[in-house]
């Protein structure tokens, strides 16, 4: 598993995608894995990464792939406590006795999401295109 995100990353640093093109990727797939489609985000960072044609595909489906099975809890109380504050104007108290509760809870969630995904889209995004501009520019002054 690691050799093929060494992989993955070795190939968006090679590639002839733009800094930006690479950010933006990894910033959407990083939107994808706030958003509640747990289990199913890698079929919807594929369908994203062949959507949208600005992105690197590498980069988004990466970046979704962040969002392991130990990061989601914490992912979805975030969310919660965003949605609730939201919705209701307050931190509800999230607590699922049985199965059925999920429903009741998903509503906060998904609108909690949205803010927090494209928050942590954009500022997880932008300091992957900083990095990758930086790294160019200092192989371009060691070429030289």
């Amino acid at each position: 598993m690691l050799s093929k995100l060494k992989n993955a990353v070795r190939d968006i640093l090679t590639s002839d995608s733009s800094p930006f093109e690479i950010g933006y990727g990894f910033g959407i797939g990083f939107f994808i894995g706030f958003i509640p489609v747990y289990g199913f985000q890698t079929i919807v960072s594929v369908l994203a990464a062949a959507l949208i044609k600005r992105a690197n595909r590498v980069a988004l489906i990466l970046a979704t792939q962040l969002f392991l099975p130990f990061v989601i809890p914490f992912v979805v109380a975030a969310n919660f406590f965003t949605g609730s504050l939201i919705l209701y104007g307050k931190v509800a108290v999230f607590r699922i006795q049985d199965i059925s509760d999920v429903f009741v809870y998903f509503l906060p969630i998904f609108v909690g999401s949205l803010p927090n995904g494209l928050l942590a889209g954009f500022i997880s995004g932008y300091i992957v295109y900083r990095v990758i501009s930086s790294n160019r520019k200092k192989n371009e002054k060691r070429e030289k």
